[in-house]
C-alpha cells in the first residue's frame, strides 16, 4: 500500500508543479511583453497540442488560439513593434498558428488587416493533420484500462490497515510494564523534581511516546498521498489522456528501436555475402596489355605438356603406389574399407554417406595423402559439390587432418558432416511438411543438431513425438592398431504418449531420406498397437473371445491407411474403425448417426488403447437395442421409456456386466410385467421383470413413474442354445421369446398362488407340452372338498379329481388376445353309463377319453393373472357336468346338446318337449324352456328349486314329470276358455301350488302338492266365496257332488280331492265341466256382474289387494 502512495506521489506532484508552472494568459499588451522563454514554452506546448493522434477539443482550442494570437477580428494590432518576437506576422513562417495546418486561419500575409493571397471562395478550412491524409483524421489513441484500482478500495486498504497497526502499537504498548521511579530520598523524605513528573521522564514511557508519534507520523504521511491521490482523481480523465499519449509514444519508440536494430542486424547478416569492389585498374591492364605491370614476374618455366602415353603411364603408376601404400602401408578404417583405385586416384565409399577421392604427390610412403573430389550418395543431397568456398573448405580441412590424423581423423570430419546435413535434410523436409499438408497437425523443434517432430497435437492425452539425432551408436570398427570404438549413427527415438517406445524398428532409409516416409511408419505403428489394444481388450469378453461376433485387426508397418479394426456388432451390423494419419482423428465407417457419435467420443479419448472398448461395447449394446427396439415395434411390442433404474437396482438382479437395458410391454398384458433386453460383452439376455406398486407406461402415455422403481422379481429367460450369447431380432424368434415369456409369468404367478394358498403342488421339468416352450409341467393335488354337490353353485374344488393329481401345461398364446392358453388334464373315479356316446358328443374345450376317464379342457388367462382361480372354476364346471349327465342318464332323458356350460335334453317324446339346462362357470345354474312348453310358466319356480340348497337338479326333473300332465290339462283348460271369449287366470303360486280363478261364475280353485308316505299328491280344494260376492247355488251343488265322488286316479274328501301326478288331468277336466254347467245363460238372466273382454291384468289385481305368494 506504501509503495504505491510513494509511487503515485512524484507524479501527482510533478503534475501540481506543472500545473503552478503554466502561464496564466491575459488579454492586453501584457500578454504581448512576455519574455522569450515564455514564447518558447508556448511554442512547445503549442507543439504538442498538434501531435497527430491526439484530438482537441473545440472549446480548448478556442481558448489557446485566443491567447496565443494576439490579433482580435482577424487583424494585428499595428503598435506592436516587429522587434519582438512575438510581434512578427507568425504568417510568414509554417509551423506556428497562422501558417499551414491551422484551423482557423488561412495561409498568407496580413496587411492593416486584410488577408494577402487568401482565395475569393469561403471553403472550410483544412487542418494540416487532414490534408496529409486525405480528409481523414488517424485512428484514436487506445485507451489504457488495464491495471486500474478503485480509489475507495484503496481508502478501505488504508483504513484497516492502519486499524490493525494501530492494534499492534497498543498491545505491543501494554506489554511493556513502566517501571516506579523511586522518588524519595536516602533519608526517607519524598523529593520533589522540577518540571515533568518522574514516571512520565522514565525511559519506557518515553519509548511508548516515541512508538505512538512514530506511528501516528506514519499514518499522516499515507493520509496525506490519499488526499493527493484523491484531488488527482478529481483530474482522472485528463491524466488518463496523458498516460495514453505516453504509452502511445512509448510504442513508437520501440518500433523504431526495432527498425534500427533490424536494418543493422541486416546490414551484419548480409556481410559475408556482400561482393568485394572489382579492380578495376588491374582489370584494364590484364585486358589491354595482357599483363599487369605491378605484379612481379618470377621467369618460372612452362610445364611441358604431357602425352597421352605419359599419362597413362603416370595413372597407372600412381595406382600401383596407392595399391600398395593402402594394402601395406596405411592404417584404414573399417568404414573406409570399401575403396578402388583408378585414374591415379583412391575413391573411399560409405554407404548411404559419401564418396572420397585421394591421391598421393609422392612416392615416399611417410608422405600424406591429397584430397581429390568428395561426392554425397544419398538423396536428396546433391551427387557432386560445385567448386565454391564450401569445397575449398572441405578440402583444407581435410588435407590438414590427413596431414594430422590419417584417414581415420578425415573419416570421422567427413562422417560427422554428412550426419549434420542429413539431419539438416530432415530439418528442412518437416519444416516443408509443417507448412504443407500436415499444417496444424506437427510441430517441429530443433533441439542442437536433433529433429523432433511432434504428431497428432490436436488430439488430447499425452504428446506423441519421434526424436532424430545422432546417437553413439552400439556398432564399431576394429583394426589392428586403434582396437574398437564406437561410429556415430543416425538413430530414432519414438515416445508414444510421453513413454518412450523401446526398440522402435523404423526403417530410417538413410540412402533415401525422406521424414514424410519415417512418420508414415511410426503412424502406423502407433494406429496398429492401439488396434492390438483394443483386439486384446475385446477378446477376453466372451463374445469375442468365444468367436461369436466376428473380430479383425488389420495391421500395416508402412501405410497407417491400411490399419483398420473390423468389429461386428450384431449379426446383422458390422463396423470398420480406421485413424487419419494426418490429424489422428478416428473414422467409423459406414457414415450413420450412432457411428457418428461414436466416433466423436472416440476422438475425445486422451487413451483410446485403454478407453476404445468401452466406447465400441456401448456402440454394440445400442445398436442391438436399436435393432431389438426396430423388430419389436412391428411385432406389437410398445418400448417403456418410464423405468429407470438405478445402479443397485441393476447389480441386485441383473449381471454385473450389464451395460445397457430396455424395456418392452404388450398392450394387452397386466399391468407391473415387462420385458426387459440386458446387452453387455457377456452376451445378450431377455428378462421378465415384475414391478412392485409400479405401472410403467409405454412411451405414448402422458404418465410416467417416478424414477428408481422397485422390483420384485426379474427371471431369465432361457435360450435354444448353450452358447445363444446374441439375442435375434426376427419376428419368429420375437414370437417365440413372447411364447416362452407368457408361459414363465404364468408359472411364477400360478405357484405364488399356490404357495400363498398352501396347495400342494410340484414342477416337473423333465415334461414339457412343447420342447419350444421351454416351461415345466405344473403338477397339483386339491384336498378333498367339504360341500355338498346336488346344489346348483359350483364347488370350490373339484370333486371328479378329489384327492388326485392334475397337471397344469402351457400351450403358447392365443393370437387374437394375446392371452396364454393352458391345458389342464384330470381324471374321473367314477363311471358314467353311456360314457362313449357322451364322449362324441361333447363341445370342442372339453376333450374325454372313454376308457381311462382322463379329460382335458383349454384355459385362456391374460397374461399377468394367475391361471388357479379359472382352473377351479372350470373343474367344478366338469364335474357339474358330469354330474348332471348322470342325473339326465339316471332319468333316462335324451340329450341332444353336451358342452361345459349348456346341456340341452328331452324330457317328453309325444309331443317332443325341450329344456335347457345353463352351466355358466362360477354361477348357478339355470333351466330354461321354450315357448310351446307347458313348464314356461313355471320356469322361475323350477330354477328355485334347483338352486335351494336341499333341491337341485334331480328334484328339478322330479318336478318335470310330477307337474307335466297338471300343466298340460291347465294349458288345455285356457286354450278352451280363449276360444270362447271367456278369461280364466291360472296363477302359479310355485312349482307345487297353484291357483284357478274363474270369472263367470266366480269360482276359485286351490291345487297344491302334498307329500304322502307312498308319494305325492296333488291336493284340491274349493275356495269360499269372498265378501261382496254372490254365491252360485249350482255351483256350489257340481262341486259337492263332486267332492264327494271318486274315480281312477283321484278320490274326493271332505275338505278337497286328493289326486295322483296321472289323475289330476281328469281331475281338473270334471272341475271345468262343473264351472261351465254353473256359468249362467242368456235364458236364465244376465249376470250380476259382466265378465271382462281384456285378458287381467295382473298389477291390477295387485292393486286391489291380492298378493302372490312365492315359496
Amino acid at each position: 500500500m506504501s509503495g504505491l502512495l510513494d509511487a503515485a506521489s512524484p507524479s501527482i506532484s510533478h503534475q501540481k508543479s506543472s500545473q503552478r508552472a503554466e502561464p496564466e494568459w491575459s488579454e492586453g499588451r501584457e500578454q504581448e511583453a512576455r519574455s522569450v522563454d515564455v514564447v518558447e514554452t508556448e511554442g512547445s506546448q503549442q507543439a504538442e497540442e498538434v501531435m497527430p493522434g491526439v484530438l482537441i477539443e473545440a472549446q480548448d482550442t478556442t481558448k489557446r488560439s485566443k491567447m496565443s494570437n494576439p490579433a482580435v477580428n482577424g487583424r494585428f494590432d499595428d503598435t506592436a513593434p516587429y522587434d519582438h518576437p512575438k510581434a512578427m506576422p507568425e504568417a510568414l513562417s509554417n509551423g506556428n498558428r497562422l501558417t499551414n495546418g491551422d484551423h482557423e486561419l488561412p495561409n498568407g500575409v496580413y496587411s492593416k488587416g486584410d488577408l494577402m493571397g487568401m482565395a475569393q471562395d469561403q471553403s472550410p478550412p483544412i487542418n494540416g493533420v487532414e490534408g496529409l491524409l486525405g480528409g481523414q483524421l488517424p485512428p484514436e489513441i487506445e485507451h489504457i484500462t488495464f491495471g486500474y484500482l478503485p480509489l475507495s478500495s484503496l481508502i478501505k486498504r488504508l483504513a484497516q490497515e492502519t486499524f490493525n497497526g494501530l492494534n499492534e502499537v497498543v498491545n505491543d504498548m501494554s506489554e511493556q510494564t513502566s517501571s516506579q521511579a523511586s522518588n524519595y530520598s536516602s533519608s526517607g523524605t519524598r523529593v520533589q523534581v522540577n518540571g515533568a513528573n518522574a514516571e512520565d521522564a522514565s525511559q519506557r514511557n518515553v519509548q511508548k511516546k516515541l512508538r505512538m508519534l512514530e506511528f501516528a507520523q506514519q499514518r499522516r504521511q499515507q493520509f496525506i498521498k490519499t488526499l493527493v491521490l484523491s484531488q488527482w482523481s478529481r483530474q482522472a480523465e485528463q491524466v488518463g489522456k496523458c498516460i495514453d499519449l505516453k504509452v502511445w509514444l512509448d510504442g513508437q519508440r520501440r518500433v523504431l528501436n526495432d527498425a534500427v536494430a533490424w536494418t543493422g542486424e541486416l546490414k551484419r547478416v548480409v556481410e559475408p555475402t556482400k561482393l568485394q569492389n572489382p579492380d578495376i585498374q588491374t582489370a584494364l591492364e590484364a585486358l589491354s596489355l595482357g599483363r599487369a605491370l605491378w605484379l612481379p614476374d618470377l621467369n618460372y618455366l612452362p610445364l611441358r605438356k604431357m602425352t597421352a602415353k605419359e599419362l597413362l603411364k603416370a595413372f597407372r603408376r600412381i595406382n600401383t603406389l596407392l595399391s600398395v601404400r593402402l594394402n601395406i602401408e596405411e592404417t584404414i578404417p573399417f568404414p573406409l574399407r570399401d575403396f578402388s583405385i583408378r585414374s591415379g586416384r583412391a575413391t573411399f565409399r560409405v554407404k548411404d554417406e559419401f564418396e572420397l577421392d585421394l591421391s598421393i604427390a609422392d612416392q615416399d610412403p611417410s608422405s600424406q595423402l591429397f584430397f581429390v573430389d568428395f561426392r554425397f550418395i544419398f538423396s536428396p543431397a546433391a551427387s557432386e559439390i560445385p567448386m565454391s568456398q564450401i569445397r575449398d573448405q572441405i578440402e583444407l580441412k581435410v588435407n590438414e587432418l590427413l596431414r594430422s590424423k590419417g584417414l581415420s581423423g578425415c573419416f570421422d570430419f567427413l562422417h560427422d558432416l554428412v550426419l549434420t546435413h542429413k539431419l539438416s535434410i530432415l530439418r528442412q523436409e518437416a519444416s516443408a511438411l509443417a507448412r504443407g499438408h500436415w499444417s496444424d497437425h506437427i510441430r517441429v523443434e530443433a533441439v542442437h543438431r536433433s529433429v523432433v517432430v511432434q504428431y497428432w497435437i490436436q488430439r488430447p492425452g499425452g504428446r506423441n513425438w519421434v526424436e532424430i539425432g545422432v546417437r553413439r551408436g552400439e556398432e564399431k570398427h576394429s583394426n589392428s592398431l586403434q582396437g574398437s570404438r564406437p561410429v556415430p549413427q543416425i538413430a530414432l527415438r519414438w515416445f508414444r504418449a510421453g513413454k518412450e517406445v523401446l526398440e522402435p524398428s523404423v526403417d530410417l532409409s538413410l540412402g533415401d531420406l525422406s521424414l514424410a516416409y519415417i512418420l508414415e511408419q511410426v503412424i502406423a505403428k502407433h494406429t496398429s498397437s492401439i488396434f492390438a489394444e483394443t483386439t486384446r481388450a475385446l477378446r477376453a469378453e466372451a463374445l469375442y473371445g468365444e468367436r461369436v461376433l466376428k473380430l479383425k485387426q488389420n495391421s500395416s508397418v508402412k501405410e497407417p491407411t491400411e490399419a483398420s479394426l473390423l468389429i461386428q456388432l450384431t449379426p446383422s451390423k458390422a463396423i470398420k474403425i480406421v485413424q487419419e494419419p494426418v490429424t489422428g482423428r478416428f473414422a467409423v465407417l459406414p457414415a450413420s448417426q450412432l457411428n457418428m457419435r461414436m466416433e466423436r467420443d472416440l476422438n475425445r479419448l486422451a487413451s483410446p488403447a485403454t478407453e476404445a472398448t468401452s466406447r465400441i461395447a456401448n456402440l454394440r449394446c445400442v445398436s442391438v437395442q436399436s435393432e431389438f427396439d426396430e423388430h419389436a415395434r412391428c411385432a406389437g411390442w410398445e418400448p417403456v421409456r418410464s423405468l429407470h433404474l438405478d445402479r443397485e437396482v441393476m447389480q441386485r438382479f441383473f449381471p454385473d456386466k450389464t451395460l445397457r437395458i430396455s424395456f418392452f410391454r404388450k398392450k394387452a398384458w397386466a399391468p407391473g410385467w415387462v420385458l426387459a433386453l440386458t446387452t453387455s460383452l457377456m452376451g445378450d439376455a431377455t428378462w421378465i421383470v415384475q414391478t412392485i406398486d409400479q405401472n410403467p407406461t409405454t412411451e405414448n402415455a402422458g404418465a410416467s413413474v417416478k424414477s428408481g422403481p422397485a422390483l420384485r422379481a426379474a427371471l431369465k429367460i432361457p435360450s435354444k442354445a448353450l452358447r445363444a450369447l446374441l439375442v435375434d431380432p426376427s419376428f419368429e424368434n420375437l414370437a417365440n421369446i413372447e411364447r416362452v415369456l407368457v408361459g414363465m409369468i404364468s408359472q411364477y404367478l400360478n405357484t405364488r398362488h399356490l404357495t400363498m394358498e398352501g396347495i400342494p403342488h410340484k414342477l416337473d421339468p423333465f415334461i414339457a407340452a412343447r420342447p419350444d416352450m421351454r416351461t415345466a409341467r405344473l403338477c397339483i393335488r386339491f384336498p378333498a372338498p367339504s360341500s355338498g354337490w346336488e346344489t346348483g353353485t359350483p364347488p370350490p374344488v373339484s370333486k371328479a379329481c378329489r384327492n388326485d393329481m392334475i397337471a397344469l401345461d402351457y400351450h403358447g398364446i392365443d393370437p387374437p388376445s394375446s392371452s396364454g392358453i393352458h391345458i389342464a388334464a384330470a381324471r374321473i373315479h367314477r363311471g358314467i353309463a353311456g360314457i362313449k356316446s357322451l364322449a362324441a358328443s361333447l363341445s370342442s374345450t372339453l376333450a374325454f377319453h372313454p376308457r381311462s376317464g382322463a379329460f382335458a379342457f383349454r384355459l385362456i388367462t391374460p397374461v399377468g393373472t394367475t391361471t388357479i382361480p379359472g382352473l377351479l372354476d372350470r373343474l367344478s364346471t366338469v364335474e357339474r357336468l358330469f354330474q348332471c349327465l348322470s342325473i339326465i342318464q339316471h332319468r333316462r332323458l335324451v340329450c341332444e346338446i353336451i358342452s361345459l356350460t349348456r346341456l340341452s335334453f328331452t324330457y317328453h317324446s309325444n309331443p317332443s318337449m325341450k329344456a335347457v339346462l345353463d352351466l355358466p362357470p362360477g354361477k348357478p345354474m339355470q333351466l330354461s324352456f321354450d315357448s310351446s312348453s307347458p313348464h314356461l310358466r313355471i320356469q322361475d319356480a323350477l330354477n328355485i328349486i334347483l338352486r335351494a340348497p336341499d333341491g337341485g337338479l334331480m328334484q328339478a326333473l322330479l318336478h318335470l314329470d310330477t307337474t307335466l300332465p297338471l300343466l298340460r290339462q291347465l294349458s288345455h283348460i285356457e286354450t278352451l276358455h280363449q276360444e270362447t271369449g271367456d278369461w280364466i287366470d291360472i296363477l302359479p303360486r310355485s312349482a307345487e301350488w297353484f291357483e284357478l280363478r274363474y270369472h263367470d261364475p266366480k269360482c276359485r280353485i286351490n291345487i297344491t302338492l302334498r307329500r304322502r308316505q307312498h308319494g305325492v299328491k296333488w291336493f284340491v280344494q274349493h275356495l269360499a266365496a269372498q265378501k261382496g260376492e254372490a254365491a252360485n247355488e249350482d255351483l256350489a251343488a257340481g262341486m259337492k257332488e263332486l267332492f264327494k265322488g271318486q274315480s281312477e286316479g283321484w278320490q274326493g274328501l271332505k275338505s278337497g280331492i286328493a289326486a295322483s301326478a296321472t289323475g289330476i288331468q281328469e281331475l281338473l277336466e270334471r272341475i271345468d265341466s262343473v264351472c261351465r254347467s254353473a256359468r249362467k245363460t242368456a235364458t236364465t238372466g244376465v249376470s250380476e256382474e259382466k265378465p271382462p273382454t281384456d285378458p287381467p291384468n295382473p298389477r291390477k289385481r295387485k292393486a286391489e289387494g291380492e298378493v302372490v305368494v312365492l315359496d
